[in-house]
């Protein structure tokens, strides 16, 4: 987590907002995180298997397999 992050929920806390509502909001930065690193593991192999996938049929293509 950076700086800037802890001082936004330090903020909050100081502001009154209640630990329920930062907690959710804390999930919530947690999640949004998660998923785009999600998103971005999947389409580096999607990648990586598309490159397999090429690799595999000009090796076939030269073996004489269609």
């Amino acid at each position: 987590m950076d700086q800037l992050t802890i001082k936004i929920f330090e903020q909050l806390l100081s502001n009154g907002t209640g630990i329920e509502t930062v907690a959710i909001l804390f999930l919530g930065w947690q999640l949004v995180g998660l998923r785009k690193s999600t998103d971005e593991m999947a389409s580096k192999l999607t990648e990586a298997v598309s490159k397999l996938d090429k690799r595999i049929t000009i090796l076939e293509v030269k073996n004489g397999k269609d």
